[in-house]
């Protein structure tokens, strides 16, 4: 049983990731057809390669600290919200690069 929580741990962990990535890449591409950062910890960074280096900085010590926590169980959560956060990104990009 041990074994496959390992595994969806680790699934859910690269998830998160790829999630994460996908939300730099689609806000770097809504900030360059002329939207706004609404998150506002990232929104008092003008540069969007800066963004990004935090992004990844704070991604890495989530996933530390929950999986030092042991309470990776939260990364299925994390998911669902980031899935949303995507979402939102990418309709963001789409309305921008229609207009």
């Amino acid at each position: 049983m041990s074994s496959l929580r390992a595994t969806l741990t680790s699934k859910n962990v690269l998830v998160f990731i790829i999630l994460n990535e996908a939300d730099i890449v689609l806000t770097t591409v809504a900030l360059a057809l002329g939207s706004s950062e609404l998150n506002f910890i990232y929104s008092t960074f003008r540069s969007p390669a800066l963004m990004a280096c935090i992004k990844v900085l704070m991604v890495g010590v989530i996933i530390l600290a929950l999986q030092s926590m042991r309470r990776t169980n939260l990364f299925s959560w994390l998911n669902i919200g980031m899935l949303a956060v995507v979402g939102w990104n990418a309709l963001a990009v789409l309305s921008w690069s229609l207009s």
